[in-house]
């Protein structure tokens, strides 16, 4: 089984002499750019971006928010696709390792399977390796 997420990444773009300052929301899929609203703070402005490609985009799930390497936006993960994923994976291994017909070897790869589905200790769940 292959996980295919996509991340979403927001970066403030400043005023300029034409336009207000505002929020591009970027992924794989596409990227859409929402005015900076005033009301709300700069972690608010980033998730309502990213929100609105994800209706855009017709995508479901939960996202979880973090700040980008860069320092200068945040980013988005879908965490729900990932953890039904893992606990896809983890129930398949352990199918596997129930069956009677299983060799020594099989079972070995069963089990590095589901192990190499959990996260590691520098990993929270939700992270990608």
């Amino acid at each position: 089984m292959t996980i295919i997420t996509q991340a979403i990444e927001t970066k403030y773009i400043k005023a300029s002499n034409v336009r207000g300052a505002r929020i591009k929301a970027t992924a794989l899929a596409g990227s859409l750019t929402v005015g900076y609203d005033w009301e709300l703070d700069a972690a608010g402005n980033h998730a309502a971006a990213a929100q609105a490609l994800i209706a855009r985009l017709e995508w479901t799930g939960t996202f979880a928010q973090g700040g980008n390497a860069a320092g200068n936006g945040y980013v988005f993960v879908d965490v729900q696709s990932l953890t039904e994923d893992r606990d896809v994976w983890q129930a398949e291994a352990m199918e596997n390792l129930a069956r009677p017909s299983l060799t020594p070897e099989e079972g070995a790869q069963a089990f590095a399977y589901w192990e190499a589905s959990l996260p590691t200790d520098n990993q929270t769940e939700g992270d990608e390796a």
